[in-house]
């Protein structure tokens, strides 16, 4: 091989002579390389293969930089520290231009790459010669001078061509080469940035997890032990995140509810995802919610887990209900509306005939007075008795079913609700086998009530009680002051309570949620109307009637009643001491 060499003191050179780097880079075909070509080539090949040819082409490049400079700065040089990877065929050095040109057609490197990878190189293949020259000629001219191979046997080209040029000289691509090939590769630089973005990415993750509007969990699918929770989870449940990792899943689940989510576990394991399951809780402090848990399978800190995001529907389905239950009451309403349309119609139809007749039965009663065929026949008595006590029984249903078909209005004013009781012995009739006793407080305030139909209500509910002890017993009339809530959903007031108790039979468990509906009876001659008219008459007094009952033991009946109407809010004349 035959080197051109030239004497120069352009800058590229800083004045040394370039006769030195030409006597050494014939040396570089000297054989003896560090291993055996094939060796060579099975490295480079490795090499790719585990860390990526950008990484090996890199490696390549620095590790001949390395041996490059070292070579300049040597002065006992005899061959060059790279020999045997190439055959250096022309040199052209051109300084005042700042520019090398060198070219090969026996690169190791090149020939080795066509050896183990027989399609044709897209990029140049001689990194490490390009950075040994690098190397070597910016230390043997005290300035850095890049190579760059042009052409590459291993492409297709007929030979591999360097050229070296200043960094500034490059065009921006091939800069972008040069920081690829001679930029520092610290790979634990690069796994610190790796570990750092890792850290914001868990960072970014558990700020997600954490203050999420949705509560999460994390479980074990093994044990079912909490693994992680998030702050919207301690809210639901009322624990803290240290509490929860103490807990299974069984823990905030009602005990009935175990075998369910042992199947929920076992099917998500199948499945590996489940969605919108529905189950209650049970928060710290006892209350019970509803939720619906959406679940998949994911791996968490090296070990498979279940993240469940849970939903709490318990608002939703109150609401649910409530919409179902006044649906109910529209329904009922429409019913009732029906009902007391045709009870008017029936009551006005039978009124009058009815009355005929009572005044028939009485016009036949006084004309038999005094007559022998009245005391000659008893039966004739007792005919007459019955008809007219079963057009008295008629009369009075036609009352109710009037009553009923009428809307109820009431006429409030300031009432001794006491005094309504203490009357019902002269109003309705008390049986001699039944007991009545009166426990009445003496302190009771008065109230701006309707006292003639609450007086209607009164006798309805002691009526029904003498009823249900036909073979006698106790009557109890109790009145009371409170401060509390006259029934579901309604605030707390001052109230006066009146309760009637009975030792009769009492009503079974499953009549109890329609005694109140019209015509419900379970009375051979009842008509099912009184308790929905009292009802009716409470609940327009912004009050409530509450039931307890035990069959075989009796019942009580609670009237609860505001001391002022609905649309009326004054001070209370008097509050027990």
């Amino acid at each position: 091989m035959k080197l051109a060499t030239a004497t120069t003191n352009g800058d590229l050179t800083n004045g040394v002579d370039i006769t030195v780097a030409s006597d050494v880079l014939k040396k570089l075909d000297h054989q003896g390389i560090l291993l055996d070509a094939e060796a060579f080539g099975r490295l480079r090949r490795e090499l790719i293969w585990t860390i990526g040819e950008t990484r090996a082409q890199g490696l390549w490049a620095r590790f001949g930089f390395s041996c490059g400079q070292a070579d300049a700065m040597n002065p006992l040089l005899t061959y060059p520290s790279l020999h045997g990877i190439a055959a250096l065929q022309k040199y052209t050095p051109d300084p005042t231009r700042g520019e090398f040109t060198l070219e090969t057609v026996d690169s190791c490197e090149a020939t080795e790459v066509k050896r183990f990878f027989p399609v044709k190189a897209k990029t140049s293949q001689c990194w490490m010669l390009a950075g040994y020259l690098t190397g070597f000629y910016s230390g043997h001219f005290n300035h850095t001078i890049y190579f760059l191979e042009t052409q590459c046997v291993a492409k297709g080209d007929e030979r591999c061509q360097f050229i070296g040029k200043r960094s500034r000289d490059w065009s921006d691509e091939a800069e972008s080469v040069l920081i690829g090939l001679f930029e520092e590769d610290n790979m634990a630089r690069e796994l610190a940035d790796v570990c750092d973005q890792l850290s914001q990415t868990k960072n970014r993750y558990q700020n997600l997890f954490e203050y999420s509007s949705v509560p999460l969990l994390i479980v074990d699918p093994d044990t079912g032990q909490y693994l992680d929770a998030n702050i919207a989870a301690e809210e639901l449940t009322g624990y803290t995140r240290e509490d929860l990792l103490n807990m299974n899943v069984f823990d905030l689940r009602p005990s009935t509810d175990h075998q369910v989510v042992i199947d929920y576990l076992k099917q998500l394991k199948t499945t590996e995802k489940v969605d919108d399951h529905e189950f209650t809780i049970v928060r710290k402090d006892g209350a019970l919610r509803s939720v619906l848990i959406s679940s998949k399978l994911l791996s968490f800190g090296g070990r498979r887990a279940i993240q469940s995001a849970i939903r709490d529907i318990t608002d939703l389905k109150t609401s649910e209900r409530k919409e179902k239950d006044l649906l109910e009451q529209l329904n009922r309403s429409e019913r009732l509306s029906s009902i007391g349309r045709l009870a008017a119609s029936v009551a006005h139809e039978l009124k009058n005939p009815l009355g005929a007749i009572k005044n028939a039965i009485y016009y036949v009663r006084d004309a038999l007075t005094n007559n022998p065929l009245l005391e000659s026949d008893p039966h004739l008595k007792e005919i007459l008795k019955l008809a007219e006590g079963e057009v008295d029984s008629s009369v009075t249903i036609i009352g109710e079913l009037l009553d009923f078909s009428r809307v109820v209005q009431i006429v409030p004013r300031r009432t001794i609700v006491n005094e309504l009781l203490e009357q019902l012995p002269s109003i309705i009739k008390i049986p001699d086998n039944v007991e009545l006793q009166f426990d009445l407080d003496p302190t009771l305030p008065s109230a701006r009530v309707d006292p003639d139909r609450l007086t209607q209500v009164f006798c309805n509910i002691a009526n029904n009680a003498i009823q249900a002890m036909p073979k006698g017993g106790k009557l109890k009339i109790i009145s009371r002051y409170e401060v509390g809530s006259a029934g579901k959903e309604k605030p707390s007031e001052e109230l006066i309570a009146v309760g009637i108790e009975d030792s009769g039979v009492g009503i079974e468990t499953w009549h109890l949620p329609k005694i109140f509906e019209p015509l419900f009876t379970t009375k051979a001659r009842g008509t099912g109307l009184g308790l929905a008219i009292s009802n009716n008459i409470v609940e327009k007094h912004g009050g409530a009637i509450l039931v307890t009952s035990q069959p075989g033991k009796g019942s009580c009946f609670t009237v609860k009643l505001p001391l002022h109407p609905p649309d009326e809010k004054e001070e209370s004349p008097h509050a027990p001491q």
